[in-house]
């Protein structure tokens, strides 16, 4: 008979210790997660721009050295790597071979999605975006037009609050027909490299309940 009964408590015993190392396990599992969740994040760099393209007079357009880029990706409640982008660029003084030409400009607005996958230390994305292209071309006269185009890059964060853009890649389609007919295919394919530091706004990231449960036989 005493032995019945000493079989039920040690019954209770492994179950309390199992459903306690199973508390604990979650919790575990739970911190291991991605902390670096943001809700937005603003992005400010310094950018590059291969215009890929042809402006007035005939001219090619130079790679353009002096430039910023500007984004803000606001990321769904629902799917915190999904996000909507929002981003503007200006490049400025660019420089025509022996022409005395210093003054093609071309302003970028878009908007768009942005898939990023959220770690702790390396933040790699991808993106894709329409919106428009302005261009002062040689004539200095300024003309928009529709463009299009995807890119990705990656970041490091530095805290929950900051990261770097180590690199960013964007491939931009458009079409450009200018004042005065250059006799050029109108189409423009440019790159855009950039480089800068990301604000980390809010977070959707709850940290894990602790685990402070004990079994004990008594």
């Amino acid at each position: 008979m005493s032995s019945r009964f000493s079989v039920v408590p040690n019954r209770r015993v492994v179950t309390l210790i199992v459903l306690t190392l199973a508390v604990c396990l979650l919790g575990t599992y739970a911190a291991a997660q991605n902390s670096n969740q943001p809700k937005d994040e603003v992005y400010v760099g310094y950018s590059w721009l291969h215009t890929g393209g042809y402006v007035d007079f005939g001219y090619k357009s130079p790679d353009i050295v002096a430039g910023f880029d500007i984004s803000n990706t606001y990321y769904l409640p629902q799917a915190h790597n999904w996000g909507l982008l929002t981003d503007f660029s200006y490049h400025w003084d660019g420089k025509i071979p022996n022409t005395g030409i210093d003054n093609v400009k071309i302003a970028d607005i878009f908007g768009g999605v942005q898939y990023k996958y959220h770690t702790d230390t390396m933040s790699p994305f991808v993106r894709a975006f329409v919106g428009g292209v302005d261009h002062a071309g040689a004539a200095n006269i300024s003309k928009w037009s529709t463009g299009a185009g995807f890119g990705g890059g990656l970041d490091l964060t530095m805290w929950t609050k900051f990261s770097l853009r180590l690199v960013q890649v964007d491939y931009i389609y458009n079409n450009y027909t200018p004042k005065y007919a250059s006799g050029h295919n109108p189409e423009w394919n440019s790159i855009r490299a950039s480089a800068g530091v990301v604000f980390n706004l809010g977070t959707f990231y709850t940290p894990p309940l602790s685990c402070t449960a004990s079994a004990s036989p008594n």
